[in-house]
């Protein structure tokens, strides 16, 4: 027995390691020759014109693109996305139109070809370059403490800004918006904030500052009443005559302090004292007394009456 496993293992021992070494090579070739098919991905590298060209491309480039590569399989096993270089666009002088993918694009073994492309081609498109000064329109967002407005403002410094990027959306746009100013818990003053600018169309951009400032004002709550037809004294001196007798009175202030307001609080006046007759009727400008502590008059209609003394 042990005679019989010498002869099968040992014997002739270098003639059967050859047989197996040749074995192996022969499989190895035919299987390294034998066509195959492989999909890998390919990234994208676009050079664009640029700014000072006066083009910008509107085409949305894909990332990458999905390649089927046929050929010998061993030189398939070796090619990987990650080792594939990108696809290199130059469109710098690109007139538009198709731009269809080739072999010529890729880095690939000899023997190795490609059977499709996904996508297969590109259209590109082109426009004009423009600019132009637009607006810049601030907002706000929230709410005031109660008791509290906005006196002034929203005010914007610069009050404009430079568009650039495509000819059809650049004459499209009416205003630069920015992000709001936030109005709660804002107390009462002057208030200034720096701003960003949000963004504007796809293709588009701002020249400039990144941020702008905006201002404005908080102030205690108005309110307004009118009181109409108050009877104007004269004091200072006597008067013949008052033409026009009344006057319409407009008082503003806190709510609080113009609420309780009543027209008898209130007396519109004119000083005569230094009046003459020989001088005739003269208009005197009208006064008013009894306006409480915190409220203003904002208007008197009309503000003189013609007195004669």
């Amino acid at each position: 027995m042990l005679a019989w496993l010498r002869r099968i293992f040992i014997d002739d021992l270098g003639l059967k390691l050859f047989s197996i070494l040749v074995a192996v090579a022969l499989f190895a070739f035919i299987h390294g020759t034998e066509q195959g098919r492989k999909s890998v991905y390919v990234d994208l590298l676009a050079l664009v014109p640029q700014e000072d060209s006066g083009r910008i491309l509107m085409t949305e480039l894909p990332a990458r693109v999905r390649v089927l590569l046929t050929g010998p399989q061993s030189r398939l096993a070796s090619i990987r996305s990650e080792t594939i270089p990108p696809i290199q666009l130059d469109l710098r002088s690109h007139a538009g139109g198709e731009y269809r993918f080739s072999r010529s694009d890729l880095d690939l073994p000899v023997g190795v070809n490609v059977e499709h492309w996904n996508p297969p081609s590109i259209e590109l498109r082109f426009e004009t370059r423009a600019e132009r000064s637009i607006p810049i329109r601030p907002s706000l967002t929230g709410e005031l403490p109660p008791g509290l407005r906005i006196a002034r403002g929203p005010d914007v410094e610069p009050k404009s800004v430079i568009l650039t990027g495509p000819e059809s959306l650049v004459h499209d746009i009416d205003y630069a918006r920015l992000e709001p100013v936030e109005l709660t818990g804002l107390p009462e003053g002057i208030h200034t904030v720096r701003l960003a600018f949000r963004p504007p169309p796809e293709g588009c951009s701002y020249r400039g500052e990144l941020t702008v400032p905006v201002t404005l004002e908080i102030a205690r709550e108005r309110s307004e009443r009118a009181f109409d037809s108050l009877e104007v004294s004269v004091v200072g001196a006597k008067a013949r005559s008052l033409r026009p007798r009344t006057v319409d009175v407009v008082v503003a202030g806190p709510p609080e302090v113009v609420a309780p307001l009543r027209a008898r609080h209130l007396t519109p006046y004119v000083d005569a004292s230094e009046l003459t007759p020989e001088g005739g009727a003269q208009p005197l400008e009208v006064r008013v007394r009894g306006v409480p502590e915190g409220a203003e008059i904002v208007r008197i209609l009309p503000r003189e009456v013609l007195v004669s003394p």
